[in-house]
């Protein structure tokens, strides 16, 4: 950790950081730092750090987003899928509700308007339209 940048050392890989933050001055120094340092990976670059990156080091740096790479909070692929045992209940309840509430999706406008607040308004209440 520099007096003008703050960078993280990640799990994976024995040179992979996460992108530092701090000012221009003291992100330039961490890169001037490692930047002769073999397998240097750099993770988590919003659009405007690679755009830096391209601005200050024009050609120096390959950018590319690994889709691999996005974390979530839980994993996406099995809620989608809603297979075995552990997502028995929500199966469930998302088949009673296609098969007794129909439900769909429309653009949200002035014909609808109280239909969407009488829904929000029984999720903020916290009574389950459908029971469970």
């Amino acid at each position: 950790m520099g007096k003008e940048y703050f960078a993280v050392r990640a799990a994976e890989g024995e040179n992979t950081w996460f992108f530092p933050c701090g000012t221009e001055r003291g992100k330039a120094a961490f890169l001037a730092e490692h930047a002769g340092e073999p397998g240097l990976d750099l993770l988590y670059l919003r659009r405007e750090d690679a755009a830096w990156l391209e601005e200050r080091f024009p050609g120096e740096w390959m950018l590319w987003r690994r889709l691999d790479a996005d974390e979530y909070l839980y994993r996406r692929d099995a809620h989608v899928a809603m297979e075995g045992g552990r997502y028995r209940h929500l199966r469930w309840r998302v088949h009673k509700i296609e098969r007794e509430m129909s439900p769909r999706t429309e653009v949200l406008d002035g014909r609808n308007t109280a239909d969407a607040r009488q829904i929000l308004d029984i999720w903020a209440s916290g009574h389950s339209a459908w029971g469970g």
